[in-house]
């Protein structure tokens, strides 16, 4: 009898999640909305439904929910190094050039401000200077969460610019000590940074006594977000 229900209701959720025309109910004008059109509109979806196509976008959802749990459990999503290693000149490095972004103090959104704000709040409560804003490392930042956009993918290490590290260097940022956390998925800054801060490594980095200046890049794209930290010492 569960296993009846169970079924009944995983079917009752796949039509109101992928058969039901959501998406094109909340695009229209509330004056062109009615239960006659919901109706047609739901008739004409049902009619034109495609089982792969669900079975894609089934497939699509749990991969972002799995990004969403695995950018706050995963130590993979932060990394960080206390000392500059020398470059190896005799490996050859073809990255692609960084995007001219120019960021200016007016560029920055509220939300990567807020970011700043609250990381200053868990360090001073620890006793540790705050980090500064730096707009060079946000743009950065900012590059790194809209190349994660654009590829279609959630790493440390970029198809595009390499390491988070070989990608400070490529965008002229100077730096001693360097780290960096992602995240995807998360709504707000109080949600990405408990996120965070409930995860050793990437505590770890916003911790980080080394650490004097923040870059923060926030990114809303393919229906989710793309956040990340740069944390530089100089």
């Amino acid at each position: 009898m569960r296993l009846i229900r169970f079924i009944g209701m995983l079917l009752v959720l796949i039509f109101v999640f992928f058969v039901l025309p959501i998406n094109e109910w909340v695009s229209k004008p509330s004056a062109e909305l009615s239960l006659s059109t919901m109706w047609d509109d739901t008739k004409e979806s049902v009619q034109d439904i495609n089982l792969d196509d669900i079975g894609d976008r089934m497939k699509s959802t749990a991969d972002r929910v799995q990004l969403f749990f695995s950018s706050l459990t995963d130590e993979n999503t932060t990394v960080s190094f206390d000392n500059k290693p020398g470059r190896d000149g005799s490996q050859q490095e073809n990255f692609k050039e960084p995007p001219e972004l120019e960021l200016t103090e007016a560029d920055i959104q509220e939300f990567e401000y807020q970011v700043l704000d609250l990381v200053n709040e868990e360090r001073q409560a620890q006793g540790l200077d705050p980090l500064e804003f730096s707009v060079e490392v946000s743009e950065v930042a900012r590059a790194k969460s809209q190349d994660m956009a654009d590829s279609n993918y959630f790493d440390h290490q970029s198809p595009n610019y390499g390491s988070p590290f070989q990608m400070m260097e490529n965008f002229g940022v100077d730096f001693m000590a360097a780290g960096e956390n992602i995240a995807m998925g998360q709504r707000s800054p109080e949600e990405v940074m408990n996120g965070w801060m409930n995860s050793e490594g990437h505590r770890k980095n916003i911790m980080h006594d080394q650490f004097t200046h923040l870059g923060v890049g926030y990114v809303e794209a393919n229906g989710t977000t793309y956040w990340t930290q740069m944390f530089v010492g100089r």
